[in-house]
């Protein structure tokens, strides 16, 4: 077929449908040896012979979703260069969507419609697919398997068992579990990889993933989060918090009376999770909207009844409206777009009071500014409050309490056909009672699959560790640990491992086994082993010009490139030797052009890649900075022109928050193009910059710029009532020559920065490390290597690895203890030193 690869091999295909929001595209699934391929609008038949599918009047199907494929033209991307971009010109019948194996993170057994009969497909570069197989359970699992067993170094090493059935989501739900309770990962990731486990999906709007409402105080003038007063109890549902309204519900319950038998008692008729609440929620935004007016029937429902306000919302679900008990969604916790309305829609007038429904109306708290209501909301959700007694709202949703007696007991039954198992659909042959039972799973809800049987374990109480660098901005020290001949060009870490570069133009690779180095004098790009002593590789005529500028992704499968004309190439990697096996870390990568980036008329500056989002962002000379779609290759958005041209870019890899810099600018947006907050330096040129990486909820975010001057500059971002801004915290003079790299490890507890003179330095807190283990001074009073007495001029000095108390002779060995939290060179005995020194 003309959108497969030049000598692709198909091994199976399947008829199965695309699922997206509440749209529904049937095609065809092919797995080959080295793709995924789902193509629209061809079916294969009983012969095995692929066929255009004919289509049929809209009476004729059997519709549980919205179909508006004609109208999507982004919904499908094909391929991934310039020949298979023509293909989609072509024709526009058939529209293709190629996962390859070696972006494929994992695969997901999952329902749809309650039916086992769909898997969703996870890639590396954040991409997922929905696919509803045609031919049941059977089909699906044989799908599944394939994908499993797949011939291919990249399956094998990537894709994940997540099926629902197995011993083996038990045990990634309990190492999850576990994970959560000892505080290693938020509470938001881990709310997500409920839902996720549980079945629900961004790809259908039945069964979204759902979140708690947290908060209760929609009125004060300013939050304090340390204050229990101002939260939702999780321990009841949503229509259980308010007790009037719950009698009312009770009553229901206990006097129901189905004359047919076939309906059992319940408690709430609406769902706290449906397609018409998500739609509700994102109604401003597209492809929301759109669906939003098709769901009531052309048009936008009354003024007065569409989302306009927090508080008047969580009003209705929590004790005024008997047909409203609604949760929330993700998007509360994370994206402020959702409550703008910047694509200007006329929602209409209230009928209550007149007002025009535009932007929701935020809480006080919130200052009118959906960014402060968002950083504010999930710093509720990471409290303390919440982390103590969110396992009692995941009894209700995912746990014990979803089900059964004890479901009974608090007051948490809905209707029986919200739940897997009540009813199914493929015993039922009449299509017209069929069809009704479709839109009532639709139109009210889906209950998420049980994960726990028992009570949900609490949350154990953070233990205090060492702060991080960040913490006391004014008490870190330096010093220098390096002295090369060459100036620092890029510095990288990786655990407890440090690597430098001692060139200006080269790149350390994440994985820190080797080196890119650029504006050669050939114009070649070249890999060179870490130490900087072998070259691995030189590769020529990547651009027709001068290599100025190149950045890997984190997992060195795409790289980067900027040419002094200007030009941009996107490479996709490919690595000679199997992912599995890094022991030949010499063998060469294969670099495959895959787009050029065109938009730049002048030298590029800067690039930042992140693949956790999807962007590339791009700076050149001639001042202009773009942000680029990974995926499609196209440009996203266009921020507005600098003074002077860009030096550094950096993208905050939890939040999507962009870090742009010229020499005399500092700026902060969101991933959407929103100025947070900028400042301007004209005094001392920026030369570089670093920042710590931290969610959006802390308020801790340190941001460090390396100045010509060898100064740098610690920044942190005020959160005022009005705006935000950028305030020095503290300048520190460190060299005497220009500041050339910086980097702030990613556990954010190190430090590290180089100059043009060759000068490496390390920051830390003093004296800051685990001392829980040392000895009391009194518990000995001679030096328990060689035995002196300790007086006011012999002092006691412990070895900071194993607390025991030696005079300063004996303890005079310095070394870093990264165990212990003491990532600068501590004191340490002569045993423990050389203990440590071998085991570096």
């Amino acid at each position: 077929m003309m959108f497969l690869e030049m000598g692709e091999t198909i091994i199976a295909k399947y008829n199965c449908s695309m699922v997206k929001e509440m749209r529904v595209h049937d095609g065809l699934l092919l797995i080959c040896q080295n793709n995924i391929y789902f193509i629209s609008n061809y079916s294969v038949t009983i012969d095995d012979e692929i066929e255009e599918i004919i289509p049929i009047s809209s009476a004729e199907k059997d519709f549980f979703t919205f179909d508006t494929s004609e109208d999507d033209e982004n919904l499908f991307f094909s391929g991934e260069n310039e020949n298979e971009k023509k293909k989609k010109t072509i024709t526009q019948k058939h529209k293709c969507t190629k996962i390859s194996y070696q972006e494929l993170n994992h695969a997901n057994k999952i329902n749809f419609l309650f039916l086992p009969t769909a898997i969703e497909i996870f890639s590396e570069n954040g991409g997922n697919y929905f696919l509803n197989l045609n031919g049941g359970k059977k089909i699906r699992n044989q799908v599944y398997n394939l994908l499993n067993s797949m011939k291919n170094e990249y399956v094998i090493s990537n894709i994940k068992d997540v099926n629902l059935d197995t011993s083996v989501l038990k045990k990634k739900l309990s190492a999850i579990t576990k994970l959560w309770e000892e505080n290693k990962i938020s509470n938001f990731a881990y709310l997500m990889h409920l839902n996720t486990i549980a079945g629900r999906t961004y790809n259908d709007l039945t069964q979204y993933p759902v979140f708690p409402w947290i908060l209760k105080d929609y009125t004060s003038e300013k939050l304090d989060l340390n204050d229990p007063n101002i939260y939702r109890d999780l321990s009841k549902p949503m229509g259980a918090l308010n007790e009037k309204r719950l009698e009312k519900f009770v009553e229901r319950y206990e006097n129901w009376d189905d004359p047919t038998g076939k309906i059992p008692a319940f408690h709430y008729g609406s769902h706290y999770s449906s397609s018409g609440n998500v739609l509700y929620y994102l109604i401003r935004m597209e492809p929301f909207t759109k669906q939003f007016v098709q769901f009531q029937g052309g048009k936008f429902d009354h003024a007065d009844r569409l989302f306009h306000s927090i508080a008047l919302t969580y009003k209705s679900s929590s004790e005024e409206n008997m047909s409203d008990v609604k949760e929330l969604i993700p998007e509360f916790f994370y994206l402020p777009e959702f409550l703008k309305n910047d694509n200007n829609f006329n929602f209409g007038i209230k009928q209550s009071n007149g007002e025009k429904v535009d932007d929701v109306i935020l809480p006080k708290w919130a200052n009118n500014d959906a960014h402060e209501f968002i950083r504010i909301h999930r710093q509720a959700l990471e409290s303390d409050y919440v982390s103590e007694h969110l396992n009692e709202w995941i009894d209700l949703i995912f746990g014990y309490k979803q089900r059964g007696e004890e479901a009974i007991k608090a007051n948490n039954v809905f209707y029986y056909l919200t739940y897997s198992g009540a009813i199914d659909l493929d015993q039922i042959e009449d299509p017209i009672e069929r069809a009704a039972i479709i839109s009532q799973i639709n139109n009210f809800g889906q209950t998420p699959i049980q994960l726990f049987t028992k009570p949900h374990p609490i949350r154990r109480k953070l233990k205090l560790k060492s702060p991080p660098i960040y913490a006391f901005p004014k008490k870190i020290k330096f010093e220098k640990i390096k002295q090369c001949q060459y100036p620092i060009g890029d510095i990288g870490s990786l655990s407890h491992k440090l690597v430098y570069t001692a060139q200006i133009n080269c790149k350390i690779f994440p994985s820190l086994t080797k080196q890119l180095c650029w504006n050669n004098f050939d114009h070649s790009l070249r890999i060179v082993s870490v130490d900087g002593e072998k070259i691995i590789k030189i590769y020529e005529f990547m651009h027709l010009c001068e290599i100025t500028e190149s950045q890997l992704s984190y997992d060195e499968l795409i790289l980067v490139t900027g040419g002094k004309d200007g030009t941009v190439n996107v490479w996709k990697i490919i690595n000679n030797i199997n992912q599995n096996n890094k022991k030949n870390i010499n063998k060469s990568n294969e670099f495959t052009l895959i787009g050029r980036l065109i938009g730049h008329y002048q030298e590029i500056t800067s690039i930042a890649i992140s693949k956790q989002f999807n962007i590339i962002i791009t700076g050149s000379k001639d001042k202009k900075c773009f942000v680029w779609d990974l995926n499609r290759l196209s440009l996203i958005r266009r921020l507005p022109k600098f003074k002077t041209p860009l030096i550094s870019i950096k993208i905050n890899e939890f939040t999507g928050e962009i870090i742009t810099c010229s020499k005399t600018e500092f700026k902060i947006w969101t991933l959407n193009g929103f100025l947070l907050a900028e400042t301007e330096i004209n005094a001392n040129t920026i030369t570089s910059i670093t920042m710590t990486n931290l969610p959006e909820y802390k308020n801790e975010h340190l941001y460090v710029t390396g100045h010509q001057n060898g100064e740098i500059y610690f920044w942190h971002l005020l959160h005022l009532q009005k705006k935000r801004k950028l305030k020095i915290d503290t300048i520190k003079k460190v060299s005497n020559f220009q500041i050339s790299s910086l980097l702030i490890t990613k556990d954010n507890k190190r430090f590290y920065l180089g100059d043009l003179n060759g000068n490496l330095y390390s920051f830390f807190l003093p004296d800051l490390g685990i001392k829980r283990h040392w000895m009391d001074d009194k518990d000995s009073q001679n030096c328990m290597k060689c035995g002196s007495t300790f007086t006011i001029s012999l002092r006691r000095h412990h070895c900071r690895n194993c607390g025991k108390i030696f005079c300063k002779n004996c303890s005079s060995n310095k070394i870093e203890i990264p165990d212990l939290e003491f990532y600068h060179r501590v004191r340490a005995c002569f045993d423990c030193f050389q203990m440590l020194k071998d085991e570096k």
